[in-house]
């Protein structure tokens, strides 16, 4: 009824190590819960180009823990985290990238009568099975690059410090 992880070492491209632990519970293959936990020290959470994700891409190395549970259906993902050396995010900003990407934008058509519309439904459709809770501690070690226009140069580069918290709920 379960698939246990104790400790289970997990390697980055640099080699730097996280550990995995918790389970993946279930009713005979069906109905499956998720309770694991990831602590890593300098590890490398992302490493992704434009080719990958044109909303987001780059490389964080973090410090921290993250903790995935529930149902497939309605996941929480948790992270404390701290920036490491060798972060670099860059956040393409052109209107056409952010619209045709996110799936939670829906266009409704409001001269049609004849159907009730129910904005709340439309929104817990759309982002329904994964909650988010991020406490990230951003150090100077970290950089990012806001893209208006790539082509141009248009482009705002920074460090910095300070907290970020970042939330993502059906609700």
């Amino acid at each position: 009824n379960a698939v246990n992880f104790n400790d289970v070492e997990i390697n980055d491209t640099d080699n730097d190590k996280a550990l995995l632990s918790g389970a993946i519970f279930h009713k005979g293959f069906k109905d499956f819960n998720i309770d694991l936990n990831l602590v890593a020290r300098d590890f490398q959470f992302l490493n992704t180009s434009s080719i990958d994700n044109k909303l987001y891409y780059g490389t964080v190395n973090a410090t921290g823990k993250v903790e995935v549970s529930g149902p497939f259906n309605d996941l929480l993902i948790k992270a404390e985290a701290t920036t490491e050396k060798g972060t670099k995010i860059y956040i393409p900003l052109t209107t056409e990238t952010e619209v045709s990407q996110k799936d939670y934008i829906s266009f409704v058509d409001f001269t049609d009568s004849t159907s009730i519309i129910n904005i709340e439904e439309i929104v817990k459709q759309s982002v329904s099975g994964i909650r988010l809770n991020f406490d990230i501690d951003v150090t100077p070690d970290a950089y990012v690059e806001l893209i208006f226009d790539i082509k141009t140069g248009d482009i705002i580069r920074g460090r910095g410090n300070g907290n970020l918290n970042m939330a993502l709920d059906t609700n």
